[in-house]
């Protein structure tokens, strides 16, 4: 006699090869929707609403500077330019995690472009660089030489600059 299997064979069948959803996917999924709207994460978005909202205009990923990567050409987007001339701002936001490739980009980029004031906002500034790192965000980018934000937070004073 052939046994057929029940619905609960089939269910645990089912379980079993169903793919988990990690929150990698649940990440990819909120950044594909972000990208619709515009933008390639909510901190950048939050920065746009606070800049709207400070009457500054901006521009979201419109000027490319190109940089040396040792042993190839590349291009730098920073996410937002504000002000003009004498009073430009490159404002790049970071979350986490701020890989070490991105803080070589940043190095390299305002190493090869003195004259451009990069500026970087960080969601959280107290975020470790690694799950073991003993160095935050905030003091690479102290230790860096780069003028840096907290809380997804344009200051007033970098506001006025530009205005």
């Amino acid at each position: 006699m052939v046994r057929r299997p029940s619905i609960s064979d089939w269910s645990k069948s089912f379980k079993e090869t169903k793919p988990k959803r990690t929150r990698i996917d649940a990440f990819k999924e909120s950044s594909e929707l972000l990208l619709k709207e515009g933008f390639r994460s909510k901190l950048e978005q939050k920065g746009a609403e606070q800049l709207t909202k400070a009457g500054i205009e901006w521009k979201y990923e419109k000027e490319k500077l190109d940089y040396l990567v040792p042993e190839r050409k590349a291009k730098y987007l920073p996410d937002f330019v504000v002000g003009e001339g004498d009073h430009r701002l490159y404002l790049e936001f970071k979350g986490w995690p701020f890989e070490a490739e991105d803080r070589q980009k940043m190095i390299l980029v305002r190493d090869q472009h003195p004259e451009k004031d990069i500026r970087i906002v960080f969601h959280n500034a107290n975020q470790k660089l690694y799950t073991k790192s003993k160095t935050t965000v905030g003091e690479w980018a102290s230790e860096h030489g780069f003028v840096w934000s907290d809380k997804g937070i344009v200051p007033t004073s970098w506001i006025e600059e530009v205005r």
